[in-house]
């Protein structure tokens, strides 16, 4: 059996930057090698969440793509993106729409889960709705799971999963987790 690989793409949330997160196996991308591991087979997860960055940065960093074959991808970004509107939801749209052409490109039966931006209490993200709306449609268009991060917790509970209200904490990443985990277990990768 080859060695399948997990290509998690994303901002500061993939990436797991924060203080809140005490080591590397409680963030979700790990959470869900790990997972595919024990019930699957063994899989390799090559994690590019940056912090920081929005769609625009991604679609920018997409030409190293090329140079690893992901089985199986998830994309979670927009939260930056939503930052006093700094990329239009327009724009991010046709970014994601990019990134996935991109990665289609490399592996046209890979399995691509996109996962909405979780909750926040951020003001200067305060149209994060239509972001996640918009990733919602992208999914749909494209056939694709979509894993709604933003329904992992409650916003009134963003103080109990994320210490800044913006990242997951540990915690808070385990709920992500739950939930894009029912969408993983969904690939063709893996059936």
């Amino acid at each position: 059996m080859n060695l399948g690989y997990y290509l998690a793409l994303g901002d500061s949330i993939t990436w797991a930057s924060v203080t809140g997160i005490t080591k590397g196996s409680d963030f979700y991308a790990m959470k869900v090698r790990d997972a595919i591991a024990a019930n699957y087979r063994p899989i390799k997860l090559v994690n590019n969440g940056i912090g920081g960055i929005t769609s625009n940065h991604l679609v920018q960093n997409m030409h190293w793509c090329t140079k690893v074959v992901p089985d199986i991808v998830t994309i979670g970004i927009g939260m930056n993106d939503a930052v006093n509107g700094y990329v239009p939801v327009s724009n991010y749209k046709t970014n994601l729409q990019t990134v996935i052409d991109t990665l289609r490109t490399v592996n046209p039966t890979g399995d691509i889960i996109l996962c909405t931006p979780s909750q926040t209490t951020d003001p200067k993200r305060s149209t994060i709705q239509n972001y996640r709306d918009a990733m919602a449609e992208v999914a749909s268009a494209n056939g694709m799971g979509l894993a709604r991060f933003d329904l992992a917790y409650t916003y009134e509970e963003v103080a109990t999963y994320s210490d800044d209200g913006v990242n997951p904490n540990t915690a808070g990443h385990q709920k992500i987790f739950d939930k894009l985990w029912k969408e993983v277990k969904k690939v063709k990768f893996l059936n």
